[in-house]
């Protein structure tokens, strides 16, 4: 067999590798940016900060650290309701605990609340029936924030009345009660007036957030909603003034009961002679049963969470920690 001259050979095989390349849909057009430099399979365009070093496998940015997990925290109840009356349950609402007591039956009174981010919120009736705002953050320590009729030092409530439930949603707490007068606040903690909801005297005797919109029930047995607290709209008349929001949606009284739902259980208080808490597991809130017995009658059910470090018996004091049943 013939051999070709070497010089020939290597030209040959030169045009070969030219040939192979030309069809190819790997390469880009000329002065195509897709391609990287010899031998490089994760460059990007000229002047891209995508690509990492030489050598680098990692073309983005330094992962970041999320941070360190927030505080432990267990589910519990609070409750509120006629006398200042405030009870706890760290188990789903089978065992009760007293943890406050006021003096005046019905101007002492809680008629609603609400919890978002680890704060519980009373709505009560605050001094001489001019409102008040209390927090909590474990449903045994509350903090009112108004003047009450225990406490005359604190700052006068700014709607100037009693409310009558209090809710969160769209990024802000509202307060609704006597004559339309209403509050809101960011934090929970500090609150301003706003406009009354209508030019009489009007009550708002409940409160709820539901489906983006805050709905309220009001004295001539309709509810309204909005989604602000500034601008509200007629949505469900001839509804009643209670409403609250249970798993299957916005609802009045249940089987002759103002239920509270939350985490598969449903919770009412009931009122005189023989005050007490009712409770079911049924998602319609039937079949409850007696489980406490109450010095008054609770208007008001809140689930939430609150930190674990603040149920221990250091903390709590032996009283509440026997009724809890903490170790």
């Amino acid at each position: 067999m013939r051999r070709l001259p070497l010089t020939l050979a290597m030209l040959g095989l030169l045009a070969m590798a030219c040939d192979d390349g030309a069809g190819s849909d790997d390469a880009g057009p000329p002065g195509s940016t897709d391609a990287g430099p010899p031998g490089s399979t994760d460059a990007g365009p000229p002047g891209s900060t995508d690509a990492g070093p030489p050598g680098s496998s990692d073309a983005g940015p330094p992962a970041t650290d999320a941070g360190p997990p927030g505080p432990a925290t267990i589910p519990i109840v609070a409750a509120v309701g006629w006398q200042g009356l405030r009870m706890l349950s760290i188990d789903e609402g089978e065992t009760w605990c007293e943890v406050g007591l006021m003096v005046d039956g019905h101007d002492d009174l809680f008629r609603g609340g609400g919890y978002h981010d680890g704060l519980f919120v009373g709505a009560h009736a605050g001094e001489a029936n001019r409102g008040a705002i209390w927090t909590s953050t474990n449903g045994y320590e509350w903090t009112a924030l108004h003047r009450t009729n225990e406490d005359a030092s604190l700052p006068v409530n700014p709607s100037g009345q009693w409310y009558g439930g209090a809710a969160y949603g769209n990024g802000r707490w509202i307060a609704a009660g006597g004559c339309g007068r209403m509050a809101t606040s960011t934090d929970g903690r500090t609150w301003t007036d706003l406009p009354r909801f209508t030019d009489g005297c009007l009550h708002i005797r409940s409160l709820a957030f539901y489906g983006g919109e805050f709905v309220a029930g009001l004295d001539d047995d309709n509810w309204y909603s909005s989604s602000d607290g500034a601008t509200w709209a007629v949505m469900a008349p001839g509804a009643g003034s209670f409403v609250v929001a249970l798993d299957s949606g916005l609802s009045g009284p249940v089987h002759g009961r103002n239920f509270y739902q939350g985490r598969g259980v449903c919770l009412a208080g009931f009122g005189s002679p023989n005050f007490g808490i009712e409770r079911s597991t049924a998602a319609d809130c039937s079949g409850a049963t007696r489980v406490a017995d109450t010095p008054a009658r609770l208007t008001t059910f809140l689930f939430g969470e609150a930190p674990e470090a603040d149920f221990t018996r250091a903390r709590t004091g032996e009283a509440l920690a026997d009724c809890l049943g903490l170790p």
